[in-house]
């Protein structure tokens, strides 16, 4: 297909962020989103579009952009084509310039686009573009794990700690795999003194509020759900840990890079 376009990021440079930790950072109006969409546009940087629930995702790009609408590029796979043009509400995330951009996309209506196969949609009504540093999140390393021990409430009146899985982690917030069922965790919900164990670099104590819960389909079809939660007053001292540990686990993964390339 003519005008393919450009990768400008890799994909491990287009992470799916949640919104709603992000709220300083989201644009609502029209005069602000449409440069953005047009930047994206001209620059014919390589869009991930997600399935909102079924885990898979498509390669895409910005054809075209005007006041009402955007036009997408199709995907090469005739199935996901299929299933994007089903309706259902899709996560457009990108890298521009080395700051991410992330807006919903819905519905898609198959057509063309000058001349090329392509998906009409309206014109997003928020786009997230994240750029301070502060705010980077880092996946968190399968080889060792980030736990984040949560002080819940019980329905029946009692306490206990429970411990969640760390997905990513930055100065902002983090997300987690939601804790087993019994314990309420829900969007809007504080927890105070949650403590993560940052390996060799130090312990952080912060309250926790949670801003969005939503569901992920793993392997074997396996319904998960995860969380986007955001740091309340987190202390200076506690965010220097998290950028040290970021900058750490970011020379490692360069050095492991390096040395599989030599």
């Amino acid at each position: 297909m003519p005008g393919k376009p450009k990768s400008t990021a890799t994909d491990t440079d287009i992470e799916l962020l949640h919104p709603d930790a992000f709220d300083e950072f989201l644009l609502h109006t029209r005069a602000e989103i449409l440069p953005i969409l047009r930047n994206l546009r001209d620059s014919q940087a390589l869009i991930t579009l997600y399935f909102e629930h079924s885990g898979k995702s498509l390669l895409s790009a910005m054809l075209g952009v005007n006041d009402h609408g955007i036009a997408l590029d199709c995907s090469r796979e005739p199935a996901l084509n299929n299933l994007a043009a089903q309706g259902g509400r899709m996560i457009a995330a990108t890298a521009l310039d080395k700051v991410k951009i992330q807006f919903p996309v819905g519905p898609l209506e198959p057509g063309e686009y000058q001349g090329q196969r392509a998906f009409a949609a309206p014109l997003p009504t928020k786009l997230l573009r994240l750029q301070r540093r502060e705010y980077y999140r880092l996946a968190a390393p399968s080889v060792r794990p980030l736990r984040c021990r949560i002080p819940a409430s019980l329905p029946n009146g009692s306490h206990k700690s429970v411990d969640a899985s760390v997905v990513d982690i930055g100065g902002g917030g983090l997300a987690i795999m939601v804790p087993p069922e019994g314990v309420p965790f829900d969007a809007g919900m504080a927890f105070h003194n949650c403590r993560i164990d940052l390996p060799e670099v130090g312990i952080i104590v912060s309250d926790v509020r949670v801003r969005s819960t939503f569901e992920i389909t793993a392997q074997a079809g396996i319904v998960l759900r995860r969380a986007g939660c955001q740091f309340v007053n987190l202390p200076g001292p506690m965010l220097t840990l998290i950028q040290r540990y970021i900058i750490r686990m970011e020379r490692e993964r360069k050095a492991r890079a390096t040395a599989a390339a030599a």
